[in-house]
């Protein structure tokens, strides 16, 4: 069994001397997957790609393991058709498969698991606060106090918060200054007929 250490040393090797080599092996990716890289690079290796002994060992080793790999699956489909309607054979590479997928599913279903945090039993509940206008929202008492024909800013803004009092709505001096001033910038671009209170 190769070590980790020999591995990702033999796969930057290996980037390093088959250039052209797309995509590069990964050698910082986890072992399994290291593994099937360099297997796959393997099938590009050249008549003038120079490995060193401690390398060209490592490459050996893993053609040696892919072709006891294949001689496994091989046997293992062979003995399948001979005992059809039998459960097929698996080989190590498939049970180490089964073992990770298994693995995954396990993790997923403990991420599902985890419960959500439930509120104390005594824990005081958010009140929202009732919609006291029956919809009726302070752009339009913005509106309707600029059909009133304010002359100054300071005058609209009043009428406009009177008659957000008057439909159930709260005092908000700030807010309808806010609007008006925002009214007052996009009205000429859509409406220039208008004519706006001044300062």
């Amino acid at each position: 069994m190769l070590e980790a250490k020999q591995l990702r040393s033999a796969a930057t090797e290996m980037n390093r001397v088959m250039t052209g080599l797309d995509p590069v092996i990964n050698v910082n990716g986890k072992i399994p997957v290291l593994v099937e890289q360099m297997k796959e690079a393997i099938k590009y290796i050249e008549a003038d790609d120079k490995f060193s002994k401690t390398t060209q060992s490592v490459v050996d080793a893993l053609i040696a393991e892919d072709k006891e790999d294949e001689d496994e699956n091989e046997t293992a489909e062979k003995i399948h058709h001979k005992n059809v309607g039998k459960a097929p054979i698996k080989t190590d590479v498939e049970e180490e498969e089964e073992e990770i997928e298994e693995e995954e599913e396990e993790e997923e279903e403990e991420e599902e698991e985890e419960p959500t945090p439930k509120k104390p039993a005594n824990a005081p509940k958010k009140s929202v606060p009732k919609n006291t206008t029956g919809g009726y929202v302070r752009i339009e008492s913005v509106a309707e106090a600029l059909l009133q024909k304010p002359k100054t800013i300071d005058e609209w803004v009043k009428k406009a918060n009177a008659i957000m009092v008057k439909h159930g709505g709260k005092e908000n001096v700030n807010e309808s200054k806010g609007l008006i001033k925002l009214v007052t910038k996009v009205i000429p671009h859509i409406c220039p007929d208008v004519k706006l209170p001044t300062a």
